[in-house]
């Protein structure tokens, strides 16, 4: 049996040709994640040599791995606003710039006591979760309109010891919110990616990830269009409104916030300088 500084240069070597990006960063990760040991270990002890049980682990997931399954896939989990998501196939992978929504939202609801929040197309729940854990005065309804989702998301409160104040409900948009229920905050992520550029994506992306979290299957803009017109009957006066957007969306998403009806839209840049979230106000 091969020294896992051995066996990593192999992978490395084997996801470089598979076109994988970062490949020798990804085959030390997938070999900690199969040899349950951390990055620090692997690099005092490139002696080590792994059990059967983990080279035959090591084997499969770097396999995955070289077809493009995604690395959080295969270990299972993504890491989201300092906290561990269980993610898998149903739900799509949390990503860094989303993390704006949190900042932005915890921001806005520091003058409430007991805010509440809703959040469409929950996801992972990794969203209203982490507002959740880091405003413990706050509670949360969620939707989602797949139910291996909103699951998953069950698995993600519990886990993280906000279940008690987060209702998740299967729903398509606002659907299936109980009536006359109104919010502080109404936070999405929607669909935004436009079908025609589906096809461009990374392969990780566009065969691993689910469709429907990705595309309204048309330009990108009518799911958020549905959310910015009803969100008004599910907010207290002056309640806020946050939108996450595509790249060049911008103008159009400004332009379906009402000025009757909303105050100024404030656009927010994520950390390459990109527009990414739209945030307005409910007028009195």
């Amino acid at each position: 049996m091969k020294r896992i500084d051995e066996l990593m240069k192999e992978a490395g070597e084997f996801l470089e040709s598979e076109r994988v990006s970062e490949p020798y960063r990804e085959a030390r990760l997938l070999m900690g994640h199969s040899v349950s040991r951390d990055s620090a270990f692997l690099r005092a002890h490139p002696e080590y040599v792994p059990s059967e049980l983990e080279y035959r682990t090591f084997r499969e997931v770097i396999q995955r791995r070289g077809k493009h399954e995604p690395f959080q896939h295969i270990v299972g989990f993504q890491e989201f606003y300092g906290l561990r998501f269980e993610v898998g196939p149903d739900v799509l992978i949390p990503r860094p710039e989303t993390e704006l929504l949190v900042e932005e939202s915890l921001k806005l609801l520091e003058a409430h006591k007991k805010p509440h929040i809703l959040e469409i197309g929950t996801g992972s729940g990794c969203i209203a979760i982490s507002i959740l854990k880091n405003n413990p005065d706050a509670t949360a309804d969620a939707t989602d309109i797949s139910g291996p989702s909103v699951k998953i998301a069950q698995v993600n409160s519990e886990s993280l010891e906000v279940s008690s104040r987060l209702n998740l409900f299967e729903s398509d948009l606002y659907q299936a919110v109980p009536a006359g229920r109104r919010y502080d905050l109404i936070v999405t992520n929607p669909p935004y990616v436009p079908a025609r550029h589906l096809e461009g994506l990374q392969p990780e992306v566009r065969d691993f990830e689910p469709r429907h979290a990705l595309t309204d299957g048309a330009e990108g803009l009518d799911i958020s269009r549905a959310l910015i017109a009803e969100a008004p009957e599910f907010l207290r006066s002056s309640g806020y409104f946050l939108i996450e957007y595509g790249l060049g969306q911008l103008e159009k998403i400004v332009e379906m916030f009402d000025p009757d009806i909303w105050s100024s839209v404030e656009t927010k840049s994520d950390l390459q300088s990109i527009p990414r979230i739209a945030v307005s106000r409910l007028r009195n």
